[in-house]
Parts: C-alpha cells; structure tokens; sequence
C-alpha cells in the first residue's frame, strides 16, 4: 500500500509542475507570418512568373511559379518586404508588406491569402508609374488582420490612371 501512495504522490508533483509551468497559448511570441496566393496571367494561373523578395532594399530570395501559379512567403516581424511579381511581356506588379509591430501579440493571425494578377504590356506605352508598390500590406490591430492599405492603393491607382490619361493626350 505504501508503494501505491508514494505511486500517487510522484504523479501529484509531476502534474502539478505541469500545470505551474504551462504558458498560455494566447500569448506566445510569434517570429513570422506567411502570406501566400495565387499568380494570374490572362485569367489562369501562371507558370513561370518570377517572384522576387526583397527584405528593406536587398533581394533575398527569388523563385518562379509552377504551373499552379501558387507563391507563398513567410515573412519575419519587425521588418518591411517588397514581393515583386514579373514576366517577361507583362507589366511588374510590386507589393510591400509591413510586419512591424508585429512581435509580441497576444493573439495568432492566419494565413494571409491573396491573388496577384499580372497584365499584358501594350507596344508604346509608358509603364513607369508601375515602379511603385500597387499595394501595402499591414495589421489591422481592430481586427488583427492583415489588409491592404486602402488610401495607398487608391493613390497609386489615381497615379497610374493620370499617367496612362496624360499619354494618350501626348499621342
């Protein structure tokens, strides 16, 4: 009997050492977010399209699409990335994602999931109002979501529809 106990109590210690030092989940660290999608020319899923990483000014990785057009990026917190999306005979498509702020939440974000589609270059026409990001990507700390950057993007919109207006006027 007396094995039984001494049995009993051995389990007691372990479990109650377990419970003192389990974290609570809902608080961790967390190093990276993935963000991944879909690469589109003409309505399909692209093969071959070049997706570059760029990590502040430096490119620090780069792969091209299989013939699922898919792509996928973990980036790490605290940091700025430009995703460059580029094939040849189509307009380069860049998008920045802003991880800053990102490190001690109390909470997990998903996967953030999105589509890029890349359009045809037109003979004569002047691009350079692509050089841009198209995009920002950042945390909504309300919903704890990533999103785009809505008053940028319109911006850059308005920019690239400015520039297009102001060559068709020049031919």
């Amino acid at each position: 009997m007396k094995v039984q106990s001494s049995k009993f109590q051995f389990l007691a210690i372990i479990i109650s050492l377990l419970l003192f030092n389990v974290k609570d989940l809902s608080a961790q660290n967390f190093d990276s977010h993935e963000f991944k999608g879909n690469v589109f020319l003409d309505g399909k899923k692209a093969e071959g399209v070049v997706v570059k990483v760029f990590d502040d000014n430096d490119c620090s990785s780069e792969y091209k699409t299989k013939w699922n057009g898919k792509f996928i990026f973990i980036a790490s917190c605290e940091k700025y990335y430009t995703l460059q999306f580029e094939k040849e005979g189509y307009v380069t498509k860049r998008i920045v994602i802003k991880t800053e702020d990102t490190r001690n939440l109390d909470f997990v974000t998903k996967t953030y999931k999105f589509d890029v589609s890349l359009v045809k270059k037109e003979q004569g026409v002047d691009y350079s109002s692509h050089d841009f990001p198209i995009a920002i990507l950042e945390l909504n700390p309300h919903n704890r979501e990533f999103e785009f950057n809505k008053e940028y993007t319109k911006n850059r919109l308005k920019d690239i529809v400015v520039n297009s207006d102001n060559q068709i006027a020049k031919n």
